[in-house]
C-alpha cells in the first residue's frame, strides 16, 4: 500500500512541476551601475558609458562631479591658496569641476593626448584612484596682496593625494590650439610618469652611472644634464622624461640635446628601459606633435 501511495505522490509532483515554467532571466538594457562613494554613471550623457568602461578597465574613476575636499585634501596639508588681511596670500591651488557640456570633448582630449600612449597593463598599474575633470585649475603664488586674475598660473594637470586633476572641461576646449594640445600632452605624460617613478622608484641603474650628482659636480649638457637644476637622480630622471615626451626626435638630433655624447647615452638607456620594461615608446610621444 505504501508503494502505491508513494507512486501516486511522485506522479503528482511531476505533473505539477511540468506545468510550471520559470521565466528565463533577461539581461538589463541599462549599463550596470558602479557603486561607492561616487556612483557611475554620474549622469545620462553620451559620454557616461565610456567613463564607466574606463573604470572597469583600469579601476580609475573619472569624475566631473566631486566635492571640494576631493581636490584640496592631503594627509598633512590643505593645498588651497589662502588670503589673510595683513599677512597676504599663502600659495596654493584652486579648481572648479568640469562643465558637463564639454566633458565629452575633454574625454577625447584625454584619450587622444594621454591614454593612447600607454599599454593597458601599465595604465592598470599606474593610473590613480581618481581623475578629477575640471573646468579651471590654477596655481596662486604667495604674495603680499590678494590675488588677481593676472596672478593665477594656469595648469593643464595636477597630481594630488589620490587623483590626477585634468583641466580643459570648459568652452575653451572648442578653440584649443595645436600648441595648447601639444603642451597638454607633454604636461600630462610627464606628470603621470613622474609620479609613477616617485611611487615605485623603478628606473635604469645604468642611467645614473653616466653623470655625477656629488656636491659641486657640473650640471651642464657636457656633464650629461638636460636641465642645469636637475642635480639629483630623481630630478635628472624626470627632466629626461619631460624632454623626450615634449620633443620630436628630429629636433633633438639636428642641433638639439642628442648632439651631446653623455646626454645621448642616457637617452638611449631611458628609451630602452621604457620599451623593455613597460612596452612604452617614449619617443613616439615626443614625435606626436601637431
Amino acid at each position: 500500500m505504501k508503494i502505491i501511495v508513494w507512486s501516486w505522490l511522485m506522479l503528482f509532483v511531476l505533473v505539477v512541476t511540468g506545468c510550471y515554467k520559470e521565466n528565463s532571466p533577461e539581461p538589463s538594457l541599462e549599463p550596470e551601475a558602479i557603486y561607492g562613494k561616487y556612483t557611475l554613471p554620474q549622469g545620462n550623457h553620451d559620454y557616461d558609458p565610456e567613463i564607466s568602461e574606463i573604470y572597469r578597465k583600469y579601476g580609475t574613476l573619472l569624475l566631473y562631479r566631486f566635492e571640494d575636499k576631493d581636490f584640496w585634501w592631503a594627509v598633512s596639508s590643505d593645498i588651497r591658496w589662502k588670503y589673510q588681511e595683513g599677512i597676504g596670500t599663502v600659495g596654493g591651488y584652486e579648481a572648479t569641476p568640469a562643465d558637463e557640456r564639454y566633458v565629452g570633448q575633454q574625454l577625447e582630449l584625454i584619450k587622444g593626448k594621454f591614454l593612447k600612449y600607454f599599454p593597458e597593463s601599465f595604465l592598470n598599474k599606474a593610473l590613480p584612484l581618481k581623475m578629477l575633470l575640471m573646468s579651471d585649475l590654477n596655481y596662486v603664488p604667495s604674495q603680499d596682496n590678494e590675488p588677481t586674475d593676472e596672478d593665477r598660473q594656469f595648469r593643464h594637470v595636477y597630481w594630488g593625494y589620490d587623483y590626477m586633476g585634468v583641466n580643459w572641461g570648459n568652452e575653451n576646449i572648442l578653440t584649443m590650439t595645436a600648441s595648447e594640445r601639444n603642451a597638454f600632452k607633454s604636461e600630462i605624460c610627464t606628470v603621470f610618469l613622474e609620479n609613477f617613478y616617485k611611487k615605485t622608484k623603478e628606473s635604469a641603474v645604468d642611467f645614473f652611472a653616466v653623470s655625477s650628482y656629488a656636491s659641486g659636480a657640473g650640471t651642464s649638457p657636457s656633464d650629461g644634464f638636460v636641465d642645469a637644476s636637475a642635480n639629483t637622480p630623481e630630478k635628472d630622471w624626470i627632466s629626461f622624461i619631460r624632454a623626450i615626451v615634449s620633443t620630436p626626435y628630429e629636433d633633438m638630433v639636428n642641433g638639439g640635446i642628442l648632439t651631446n655624447a653623455k646626454i645621448r647615452q642616457k637617452y638611449d638607456i631611458m628609451i630602452d628601459f621604457f620599451r623593455q620594461t613597460y612596452q612604452i615608446d617614449l619617443q613616439a610621444i615626443g614625435n606626436d606633435v601637431e
